[in-house]
């Protein structure tokens, strides 16, 4: 079991996840409403750099339903960002080299 670390806890540690591998904010919010199926819809992206930049600030809470879809656009898991980087548990169906070595897939 892990503890669960504060709002500003996690948005620090949510910040130093985005900004290396998207940039800006704003591109990680492109990519998340990308994901979810939105295509460029500006409001869309206003209400959810507002959001994220309450999250980031430890203002507001992350969301549940924020959980599977941070996870997968910042390649951690839920443990990791609740408790702001002091659990590691690896995400079990991510791709490595080293699933991808003993697959039997040929795709793969």
């Amino acid at each position: 079991m892990f503890e669960l670390k504060t709002n500003e806890d996690i948005g620090i540690y949510l910040r130093e996840l985005i900004l290396p591998k998207y940039k800006t904010c704003r591109k990680f919010c492109i990519a998340y409403l990308k994901l979810k199926g939105y295509n460029d819809d500006q409001e869309e992206i206003r209400k959810l750099t507002n959001r994220l930049s309450q999250i980031l600030n430890g203002k507001k809470a992350i969301q549940i339903y924020d959980l599977p879809i941070f996870s997968e656009l910042l390649e951690v898991s839920c443990e990791e960002m609740l408790s702001a980087g002091a659990v590691n548990k690896p995400i079990a169906n991510r791709r490595t080299n080293y699933n991808i070595a003993f697959s039997k897939d040929k795709k793969k």
